[in-house]
Parts: C-alpha cells; structure tokens; sequence
C-alpha cells in the first residue's frame, strides 16, 4: 500500500483554499486560481506513486486500477451532481436549464472541459454554469484513462525511460501550450493536451524521487524555494497574467520542489504542511471542492447574479459541514470497500446513475429547458413576453440601425409620419441605445404628429471628429458615419437633434459583469492637438453642440437608463416564478450612480455649449439608488442595459418637450 503522507494533505488544503479565496473574492486574491495548478502537479505524483508501488508489489493491473479511481471520483461527484440537479429544476429558468443539462451530460462522460471550451472561456461570467469547475475533474480522468498504459506498453522498461517519455509529453503538451494561449485561450486552458505536462511535471517527480540524493539543509532550502514560488503565483499574478501560460510554470515548479523533497515531518517544511487543521482541510479538499462552487452559483443565481462576497462567503463555509459529511458518509466507505465493496457490485450501482444523468441531460436540452416545469399562470406577463428569456426589441432595428446611409437617403427610408407635407422636423441620432428608444419617439412623434429621421449606428457615440481606435475593426467607420449624418441632418431641415448614447461604457468602460463588451478607446483631433478617452469625448461633444447650434437647430442630450448587474428579462423571469411583486423588482445600483458623475460632467459640457438637458433616470429610480426594471411584471430592458420595446414606449414622455415645440411651431 502506497504510504500515506499527510503533507500531502496540507499541500491539498492549499490548492483548494486558493481556488475557494479566487471564487469569493476574485478581485482580492486574482492569483488564487494556480491553485487548480496545484492541484494537478499533486495529482500525477500521487497517481504515478500509486501505479510505481503497485508495480513494485506485483499488484498492478489496469482494471484494478481505474477501479480505484472510480472509488474515489465517482460517489462525491454523483452526490453532487444529484443536489445540483434539483437545485437547478427548481431555480433555472429555461435558457439556463438547457446549459445546466448539457453540463450535466458532458461530465457524466467526463468530457465537460470539452463542452465549456466551446461554450466560453471559465472567467466569462454571462453563462450560470454550477459545474463549470467539473472541467478540472474531466481533464484529470481523461488523464487517468491514458497514463497507466505507459506502464502497460512499457511494462519492464526501466524509470529512466519512462522518464523520457514523460519529459517528451510535457514538452510537447507545454510547447501547445505556448502556441495556443495567446490566439486560442481557451482551448489552452480546458483541453487535456495544453494541461498533460503540468500532471506529467507531478509524474516525473514520482519517478525521479528514488534518484534524487540531497542533503537535508538543500532539501529545506528547495522546499523554502517551493514554498515562495507557489506565494508569489498567488500573489502576483492577477487578469493580465495569460492562465495557462508560460508564467504557469511558476506555482508549478514550486509544487514540484515541496512534492521531490519535503518528504515527512522530519523536515521543516514537511512538518509545517502536516499540521492538524491543513491536513483535516486536505481530507475534505475534493468534497469542498465540489461543493464550494454550486453554492456560490446558487447563491448569485438567487441575489440575481449580484452577490455581497459575504453572501458568497456564506454559502461556502455552509458547504464545509457538507463537505465533512458527504466525505465521511460517502466518500470513504466506498473509497475503502466498507460499502458496494465486490467490483460488479460497484459498477453495477454506480453506472446506471450516470445513464440516469446522461439521459436527464438530453432530455433538458431536447426540451428547451422544460419551461412546463413552471406555472405560466404564476409567472404572468413576464412569462408571456419572454418565454425564452427575451423582451422584445425596437421593430424597426432591422430596417435603420447600421444600415448604410446612402440606402436610408435613397430610400427614404428609416423616417417616421413620412407622408406629412414639408421638411423633417426631428432627427435622432445615436448608438444602440438611440436604436432602443425609437419606440418611445415613435409613440410621441404620433401623439404629436411630427415627422423625423432615425440615424444609429451601434458602438458609435452621436459625435462629429470622434475616432474609434480600439480593436474592433467594424467602427472604424464611425468617424466618416457622423459627418454624413451630420449632413443628412443639415440637408433635411431638421430643427431639433436627439443625441442618445450610452455614455458611460465610452467613458468609464465596461463594467465587471460585462465580460464580452470591449471598452471602447477614442481619440479626437483638433488642428495640431490630439485628446484622447475623456478629453476627446468631451472636445468632440463641444464641437458637435456648437455646430448645430450655429445653424440654428435645438441640440438634445438624454442622460441614459441605469445600467443593470443582470439581464434584466432574465431577473424579471426568476422573480416572476418566485410570486414576487412589482415593489419587489427593484435593485440597488449604487455602481451606476458613482459611474454617472463621470456622465453628467461629460454632459454638463454640452449644456454650456448650448444643448438642452433630458433625463431617464426619474423613470426608473423613485428613490435612488434603488431602480426598477420592470412594469406591471413585464421586463424594461432587452439585456443590462438596452431598453425593451416596452421599456422605450415607457420612457415616451421624456420626449413631449421636443415634438410638443415643433407642433406648435408648424401649426
């Protein structure tokens, strides 16, 4: 029997600790994800030590060995998965119970690193995925499925050529690595051959150890050297550190240092990681890991994706006492054959379960998330609007928004109450959030009966000599786009400009939860003088403001609709099905309110050169910071932060100034 070695446990307590700190306080330990790193260095030592002593006692064979593995693996993991399972039923909604049952499918076949390297990367937040860290367990029993038959191909060949081999897989598999994490991140973070020479790294040591004959002081030097490497990783590495990358290295060579020489108490070191509460921890280090990230999802899921860390703390110190019993109950009696304990007896068991999931899996997906799971009665009009968690939008973004402007010229299309006699009245010009408030000038410009033009372009804030610099290739047009708008604005007659964007992504950028928006850069360009960010933004809207009003039209800044911490459709669906009321659809964004300072000192400059000021707020916050995102149960937002088709219709009357001006002026 391979023999136990409780610093190894210590090291366990580490790893899993590391990930947990990453999981609750993502900004304050932003390193602590090595600990998955840790993880499986520790994993192919203790794997190859396991096979090297079965070899070495006549006992090894590869069935005994996956059986063992499975003993281990299967019965915690089938208990989760169970408790997730009804967690889910009862919680997702139907868009995120379809991407519960293909993660649910994937890692009863342990192919899951492989579903969430196609969905998305593991640090996008936009997916509720409870078993997005069931991508470790995947690749380590894919690993585990390969790396005995190097014994059984080469079954009397000496270590020094399973060395060889080994030293060859990892430099292929970190070669991969290298090639891929730039262009490919994902890939190189979930796929087993850009992760087979951190667990081929732990194999190695194993295997060496027998070789490696230092004394003790070198021994606690190399582990102090160990020791360092894994607290600077943990500290020093943070979101601009590519993981996996080449910087990995770092808490992995550091794993391999304590694992090759801090044998036992005897040495500093050894005795520092045997200490009781680290070794108790690294017991329960695979049941807490299990269990530690479902309860945060569940509890973002429930707070709407919007968290306290405390909230998150919460649940995963509820998780510890899960943990301990779910690893005495359940994990060691069938660990050590106290339960299930002859082989058919076990597989027989525990292989229908894993059907049971594959099937549970399909059958959510296939069914669109089984949405009969909920009474439509009880969710009302939500239910109704967004079936599959989306409002609807402007009717008429097909027809006008980035649609080229010549086509809308020689059309005449994109305009609203065409068929009144004389020149167009209103021109709105703006991005996608203009796109999403056509519905609300359409209803005041009908009220009204005063025709106009709808101009948006998305990414494109309503700016003349403004430049898009950032990466995305599909603005560089918006420079050009906003000189012709401005002249299609001129040679149309129109009197007043509606100037709608979203001013607070082009000024402060993306916010956390908003992992797939690029933060836009731009630069503006004044004779000799070049600004940039802000400075550009600001002389640009100056230029703009003044431009219009020289040529006697009315300029109209609208202050944009609180920016969300959820997609607003979605949160509206799972307090609907909840019995919650319309007082209760609110949230608190205090975020947005620090970020629109930034927006009205960019505004307030437009108003000094002229423009007229429009708010949104009082539509949405009664008592700020406290918004609402709903009317009479129906979502007002498409997303975080576009307005429903609904959501424009209500925000209508903010517009009555404008058409209630031009009527009187044509009558």
């Amino acid at each position: 029997m391979f023999k136990y070695l409780p610093h190894l446990d210590g090291l366990r307590c580490i790893a899993v600790v590391s990930v947990i700190l990453y999981h609750v306080y993502p900004t304050i330990f932003s390193g602590a994800y090595v600990g998955v790193d840790i993880f499986f260095v520790l994993s192919g030592y203790l794997i190859c030590s396991v096979i090297c002593n079965d070899i070495a006692n006549g006992r090894f064979t590869l069935l005994n060995f996956w059986e063992r593995r499975s003993r281990r693996i299967f019965p915690a993991l089938i208990t989760v998965l169970a408790v997730s399972y009804v967690f889910s039923w009862k919680l997702f909604d139907p868009g995120d119970f379809i991407n519960y049952s293909q993660s649910l499918a994937s890692i009863s076949v342990f192919l899951s690193n492989i579903l969430f390297w196609r969905e998305s990367g593991y640090f996008d937040d936009s997916l509720v995925r409870p078993l997005l860290h069931t991508w470790s367990l995947s690749v380590e029993e894919q690993f585990y499925l390969l790396f005995p038959f190097l014994f059984i191909i080469y079954p009397g060949s000496s270590k020094r050529v399973k060395i060889m081999i080994l030293t060859a897989v990892g430099v292929l598999s970190f070669s991969a690595l290298l090639l891929t994490t730039a262009r490919y991140p994902d890939f190189s973070f979930f796929m087993l051959p850009t992760r087979a020479w951190e667990l081929s790294l732990g194999a190695l040591v194993a295997l060496m150890q027998p070789f490696l004959h230092v004394r003790n002081s070198v021994r606690e030097t190399l582990s102090f050297c160990g020791i360092i490497l894994i607290i600077f990783s943990l500290i020093g590495f943070g979101p601009l550190t590519h993981s996996p990358g080449l910087s990995t290295i770092i808490p992995c060579i550091g794993t391999a240092l304590i694992l090759s020489v801090a044998q036992g108490p005897k040495f500093i070191f050894g005795k520092m990681f045997s200490a009781p509460p680290l070794v108790w921890v690294g017991k329960l280090s695979y049941s807490l890991y299990l269990w530690h990230f479902p309860a945060i999802v569940y509890v973002e899921y429930i707070q709407l994706g919007y968290p306290s860390a405390m909230d998150k703390l919460w649940a995963v110190l509820l998780t510890v006492p899960i943990a301990y019993l779910s690893w005495r109950f359940v994990e060691l009696p069938i660990k050590e054959g106290r339960i299930l304990k002859k082989t058919r007896t076990f597989y027989l068991s525990i292989l229908p379960v894993f059907g049971s999931f594959i099937f549970l899996g399909i059958y959510g997906h296939i069914n669109h998330g089984v949405p009969e799971r909920f009474d439509m009665g009880q969710v009302g009009s939500t239910g109704e609007t967004t079936p599959y968690m989306k409002a609807e939008r402007n009717p008429r973004t097909k027809e006008c928004h980035g649609v080229s402007l010549d086509e809308i010229q020689k059309k005449k299309s994109c305009r609203f109450n065409n068929e009144l006699p004389g020149q167009l009245s209103v021109a709105l010009w703006g991005d996608s959030h203009a796109d999403s408030i056509v519905p609300g000038v359409l209803v005041t410009a009908n009220k009204y009966n005063v025709n106009g033009i709808i101009l948006t372009e998305g990414g494109c804030p309503p700016l003349l000599g403004i430049e898009r610099v950032d990466s995305q290739l599909v603005y560089e047009g918006c420079h050009e786009r906003n000189f012709t708008t401005r002249d299609i604005i001129v040679s149309e007659g129109v009197k007043d400009i509606i100037l709608v964007a979203r001013w607070d992504l082009y000024i402060n950028g993306a916010t956390e939860v908003e992992t797939d928006t690029v933060t836009p850069q731009f630069i503006y360009r004044q004779g000799e003088n070049t600004f940039e960010g802000t400075d550009a933004l600001r002389e640009s809207l100056i230029k703009t403001v003044e431009y219009f009003v020289r040529q006697g039209k009315r300029v109209w800044l609208v202050d944009q609709a609180p920016v969300l911490k959820f997609n607003g459709p979605r949160a509206a669906f799972r307090l609907a099905i909840r019995g919650a009321t319309q007082d209760e659809m609110t949230v608190e964004l205090n975020e947005h309110f620090v970020r629109r300072k930034e927006i009205k000192k960019l505004l307030d400059v437009g108003i000094k050169s002229g423009a007229q000021y429009l708010d949104l707020i009082p539509f949405f916050c009664d008592n700020p910071p406290n918004c609402r995102f709903t009317l009479n149960g129906k979502p007002l937002y498409s997303d975080t932060n576009h307005l429903s088709k609904i959501g424009g219709e209500y925000v209508s009357s903010i517009f009555d100034r404008i058409f209630e001006k031009e009527a009187i002026a044509d009558n």
